[in-house]
């Protein structure tokens, strides 16, 4: 079954959802440990570790989604995005970044809602995200399934 992966890639937490055509969706928060002067690249290799659990517990990914960089986190996103299109390319998946607004305005109607525009718009489809960045992921994956 072909699936979607939608990731909001931040440190030291990031959101996930995993959607495939049938309809199935999952998601969460997952974290990454905090790099250390002896271990700089550690949460970038923890991100590798963990998009290749995901690929072999979802199965045939045709699409990685990433959003775009939230403002004051963008050397820490540049270095997150770079780790999961290497990994991407690598696995012959495409990969894309997801517009924030277009994003937003697929599930509200309005391109410069908020968190809790947006939690309300996925409740109202039957998601539930308990987190920023689950209802963040969670809105990329349901505008990719609709575009």
């Amino acid at each position: 079954m072909t699936a979607v992966l939608a990731l909001t890639l931040s440190a030291p937490r990031f959101g996930w959802a995993v959607g495939s055509l049938s309809g199935r969706i999952t998601s969460g928060r997952a974290s990454l440990p905090v790099a250390t002067p002896d271990r700089p690249g550690i949460p970038f290799q923890a991100l590798r570790r963990w998009l290749t659990e995901t690929k072999r517990t979802a199965g045939d990914l045709a699409l990685v989604l990433v959003d775009e960089a939230p403002p004051g986190t963008a050397i820490t996103h540049a270095g997150l995005f770079a780790i999961a299109a290497a990994w991407a390319d690598h696995h012959g998946i495409t990969i894309e970044t997801a517009p924030a607004a277009t994003v937003a305005h697929a599930l509200t109607g309005n391109p410069d809602a908020h968190l809790p525009a947006l939690v309300a718009a996925l409740r109202s489809v039957g998601q539930s995200p308990t987190t920023r960045e689950e209802a963040r992921a969670l809105a990329i994956l349901l505008w990719s399934l609709t575009r």
